[in-house]
């Protein structure tokens, strides 16, 4: 399988995946806290807390050289149709049908565009060169 850039024939290639799973970085702290003191009143207290963080943070090339993701219904819809339905019947049509159209939309798109675009991406390169995107030649 040639490897070299289809564009400027440059070696220096690299496969999208290896890209995005180098430029991400996942990271996690847990922190815990005691503490103490007296009151005025000659009173003792004290307290444990304790914290959890979770994170994730992309290069650039990372970010824009992703994999395509699927597409989901948000409650936002919910949230508009609020907004836009002025009557009771408004809101009692016009939310459930709005999610109905857009989670059928989402549905479609995942099913039949999503899985080529995920294919498509996992055989893909990355031109250090030109910036170009392929997929090599078998």
């Amino acid at each position: 399988m040639n490897l070299n850039c289809p564009k400027c024939n440059s070696e220096n290639t690299q496969k999208l995946s290896a890209i995005v799973a180098g430029g991400t970085i996942h990271s996690r702290s847990h922190g815990t806290s005691v503490g103490g003191g007296g009151f005025t009143t000659g009173g003792l207290g004290g307290g444990v807390m304790s914290t959890s963080t979770t994170g994730m943070s992309q290069t650039e090339l990372a970010k824009r050289l992703s994999a395509p993701r699927k597409k989901y219904w948000a409650l936002f819809i919910v949230a508009l149709g609020v907004i836009s339905a002025p009557t009771v019947v408004g809101f009692l049509v016009g939310v459930p049908l709005g999610l109905y159209l857009f989670f059928a939309k989402n549905q479609k798109y995942n099913r039949e565009v999503y899985p080529k675009l995920k294919a498509d991406w996992d055989q893909s390169f990355y031109c250090h060169r030109c910036e170009a995107v392929f997929i090599p030649a078998a």
